[in-house]
């Protein structure tokens, strides 16, 4: 059985975590507060068989994940019904089933009001948006509702702010213009209260052609995602009580060009807004963060390479970064889920010398 073998290769990974001698100490006590690359534990193998990466949302110290597995398949990577397990500190369990749901993508989880809420597009249809909660005290999750949004590419970003759960997904549109066709990919967002209504659909004010994925930080929300058609990584904001803002780029890459690619994850930790993501020419991983004022230089793991979407999550100490490495023969599929963890530099870290909401 696989299971002997499954989410525990998470707890070994803890094992071989850097000590606080192996961050770049010298470089956070500057004002940039740049990290370390050694920072990021060295890749572990967790679990064979996903179909799609594994999602992750943290919930009082409980790291809990969502993704598509079968264990009994003579090929693994092809199923797409879907499971979730959990990881505390010191132990995971074994994956367990969600009862009738399936998907043919990635999920997005995140924890909100005492629950692990999980979008998903559905098993036939890439544009019909699921939904459903589990409740940790209970171990048992909703039955799937669907919803009356649509998406295009991909399950929508979820993310937790302002005592709201946010929703922002993309769609496609094609409009004729003087016998030409014009296809645009218009975001739109809706929130959600403690009482599971939600609100009416409302625009972002931009377009994407890729996933979108939310994060919390330093008081607004950011969401993070290709932007239009082009291939430039852009990022939205966006403050309680007000709209979101235009796009701006990431000047983070050679020469202080912008970013690309459409394949993007941010998160949180200790201060500053981690983004990864993958070029449209490379299967390596490029990492870059934000402190308020400024992009550090992105930097490349080609160690961390995927031909997949990346999973980048806040967990335990600091992030978790999931990938998936087919190591099948062709026409075989076996997705290999490896795992890398970097954990944050200890509080507190000097604040950015910049003005306030800057950036």
């Amino acid at each position: 059985m696989k299971f002997a073998r499954l989410l525990f290769g998470a707890l070994l990974a803890t094992s071989t975590l850097p000590a606080c001698a192996d961050l770049d100490d010298e470089t956070l006590g500057e004002t940039t507060s740049n990290l370390s690359a050694a920072s990021w534990t060295p890749t572990s193998w967790i679990q064979e068989g996903l179909g799609h990466p594994p999602a992750m949302a943290m919930l009082n110290g409980v790291e809990y994940y969502v993704y598509t597995w079968d264990d009994d398949s003579p090929f693994p990577g092809i199923s797409e019904e879907l499971y979730w397990s959990k990881c505390s500190a010191t132990a995971c369990t074994n994956p367990q089933r969600i009862p009738g749901q399936q998907t043919m993508d990635r999920v997005s989880l995140a924890a909100f009001n005492g629950f692990i809420y999980m979008v998903h597009v559905g098993e036939s249809d890439s544009s019909a948006v699921w939904f459903s909660r589990l409740d940790p005290a209970t171990g048992q999750w909703t039955t799937n509702s669907l919803l009356s949004v649509t998406t295009f590419a991909g399950a929508p970003a979820l993310a937790a702010f302002n005592n709201k759960l946010y929703m922002v997904g993309n769609s496609e549109r094609t409009i004729v213009r003087r016998e030409v066709e014009i296809t645009t990919y218009p975001m739109w967002y809706v929130t959600m209260g403690a009482n599971e209504t939600f609100s009416p659909q409302y625009s972002v004010g931009s377009d994407s052609a890729s996933e979108p994925s939310l994060a919390s930080y330093a008081g607004k929300l950011y969401l993070a995602h290709r932007n239009s058609a082009t291939g430039d990584i852009a990022i939205n904001t966006l403050v309680p009580g007000g709209s979101w803002s235009a796009p701006s780029f990431i000047p983070a890459g050679p020469g202080n060009t912008r970013i690309q690619g459409d394949d993007v994850q941010i998160a949180e930790t200790n201060g500053f807004l981690h983004l990864v993501h993958r070029r449209f020419t490379s299967n390596y991983t490029y990492w870059t963060y934000f402190d308020q004022c400024t992009w550090a230089p992105e930097l490349a793991f080609d160690s961390l390479s995927t031909s997949v979407p990346l999973s980048m999550a806040s967990g335990n100490g600091g992030l978790v970064l999931a990938r998936l490495v087919d190591v099948g023969l062709w026409p075989y599929t076996i997705n290999y889920w490896y795992q890398s963890r970097f954990i944050a530099p200890p509080a507190p870290i000097t604040a950015p010398l910049c003005l306030p909401n800057q950036g």
